[in-house]
């Protein structure tokens, strides 16, 4: 087999099935991703990496060459939120379109009909790493995903992040769309800490190996047990918190860092005139999310019992935003 490229930091190997894609690098200042892939194109084409240490098709992209080269989250626009009907219906009407919308057209081609979607992420502020998974909230998913992929990740990772309703980006990420167009396989996004930290790479890369690996025995390792089970802490996304005014400020130490917990009716932020904020920040964007703590207690078919967040109106200038459940942000 002979790794080849199929387009602009796109290649491929082999054929058939499982269908699996390593994607990073859809955000051009997150590194780690970038750098995974890297080795791995390297390693497949020098013939450093056995052919019989996996089976089936493997994809490997760096999702956004032009913001890599500049190391920029993006040029036009968000290219993790290009990847729903609006690009599709632009193509369709000839439409005027940024960069991030064409390229997500090039990659959603190979996104389609996966049977595993591995899209490596990072974050712009300090994070422990965690899991992001697609779709609805639903067991049976979490445990493949857990088998071939998760189980391996470095044991600092134990919180896996929901977002049944699709409030982060409407349903328009990568993983979002893979799923709609295969659904019941294993796709997710992998969140490994500081966006321009290469430190996780190790760990990151063994669990990309231990992934392959797993393919070599498709489907059985599919249904084999975990080999090495952890405490995992689950979250569902149930409300997104926009940026009202320009004059935003966090209060009693929170918006440092993801997964900070927020006692019930806690103060955490509030508007003040005068008060300047981040350059990444954008009135009408959204400034966080607020998750509620899955109580894995019982299951109800495919739902797992939990308490659901309560929703709060947005603050208004001079307002206080008040937590009304204990609840974690990201």
């Amino acid at each position: 087999m002979a790794l080849r490229e199929l387009s602009r930091a796109i290649w491929r190997i082999g054929s058939g099935r499982p269908r699996v894609m390593i994607l990073g690098g859809v955000h051009g200042n997150e590194r780690t991703g970038v750098e995974v892939v890297r080795r791995l194109v390297d390693r497949l084409g020098g013939g450093g990496f056995e052919a019989n240490k996996f089976r089936g098709e493997l994809t490997l992209a760096l999702g956004h060459p032009e913001a890599i080269e500049r190391n920029v989250r993006f040029l036009d626009e968000d290219l993790n939120r290009c990847f729903g009907e609006r690009g599709e219906e632009e193509s369709s009407a000839g439409a005027p379109r940024s960069r991030e919308s064409q390229r997500a057209s090039e990659l959603a081609d190979h996104l389609r009909e996966l049977d595993v979607l591995v899209d490596l992420h990072a974050t712009n502020k300090p994070s422990a790493p965690f899991v992001r998974l697609p779709g609805l909230v639903d067991l049976a998913y979490f445990e493949r995903c857990e088998r071939v992929f998760l189980s391996a990740l470095p044991s600092t990772c134990s919180s896996v992040l929901w977002d049944p309703l699709g409030l982060i980006a409407q349903g328009c990420m990568a993983d979002e769309f893979a799923l709609r167009n295969s659904a019941g396989k294993v796709y997710l996004c992998y969140e490994s800490g500081m966006a321009a930290d290469v430190g996780a790479v190790p760990g990151v890369a063994a669990a990309v190996d231990h992934l392959l690996a797993a393919t070599a025995t498709w489907p059985e390792s599919f249904a084999s047990e975990v080999a090495t089970p952890r405490e995992w802490s689950h979250f569902e996304v149930f409300e997104v918190v926009t940026l009202d005014s320009p004059s935003f400020g966090w209060l009693g130490g929170h918006g440092a860092e993801n997964f900070q917990a927020i006692a019930r009716g806690e103060a955490y932020g509030r508007t003040a005139d005068g008060r300047l904020v981040e350059a990444l920040w954008q009135v009408g964007k959204p400034l966080g999310w607020q998750l509620s703590l899955l109580l894995l207690c019982g299951k109800l078919g495919s739902r797992w019992v939990g308490w659901p967040g309560e929703h709060h109106p947005s603050a208004r200038l001079g307002r206080e935003l008040t937590s009304r459940v204990g609840q974690n942000s990201v």
